[in-house]
């Protein structure tokens, strides 16, 4: 899931504060002293939020609200949803890190073919080609184009030392 920016909502005051957060009554008002703002046509009249902390760092929230009754949580709701936000809390860093492993690990091996492609490049006009072949598909661009440094004095109008690939 995508981060996003945070707001002036209840959530986002759970999160700067890490802490959690119950509203049982008069939200609206009781949000506005907190500095929140509550844009919703049919606000929450019962508000809960707890932060996932693993490690002192937010890694997402759980909210529950009621839209039509106030006093609908209490002390153990809280201790519920923060027992149940510990636990996941680890679940979810792990899940994320794993998938950012396998990102790498995507990476390298996109790499190392890229490498083996380019190791097996038999001139400089061939290296040049495969190499920016390669980065285009691997970027996923139209266009790409490596310059090589040449002597100065050898440079000529027609030939300055690049390869372009365009589709």
């Amino acid at each position: 899931m995508p981060s996003f920016p945070l707001g002036q909502g209840l959530t986002s005051i759970v999160i700067r504060s890490q802490q959690p957060l119950m509203i049982i009554e008069d939200t609206v008002n009781r949000a506005a002293s907190l500095g929140a703002i509550i844009t919703s046509d049919k606000p929450a009249q019962s508000w809960l939020g707890v932060p996932m902390i693993v490690g002192g760092e937010v890694v997402g929230t759980i909210v529950v609200q009621d839209t039509e009754n106030e006093f609908r949580f209490d002390e153990d709701d809280l201790r519920l949803l923060t027992t149940l936000s510990g636990q996941v809390a680890p679940i979810i860093r792990n899940a994320r890190l794993l998938g950012d492993a396998q990102e790498a690990a995507e990476r390298d091996r996109q790499l190392y073919e890229i490498t083996d492609k380019i190791r097996r490049a038999t001139s400089i006009e061939a290296i040049l080609e495969t190499t920016t072949k390669e980065l285009s598909q691997i970027l996923d661009l139209k266009q790409a184009k490596i310059e090589i440094t040449v002597d100065p004095a050898t440079i000529t109008d027609q030939d300055n030392g690049a390869q372009e690939i365009s589709e």
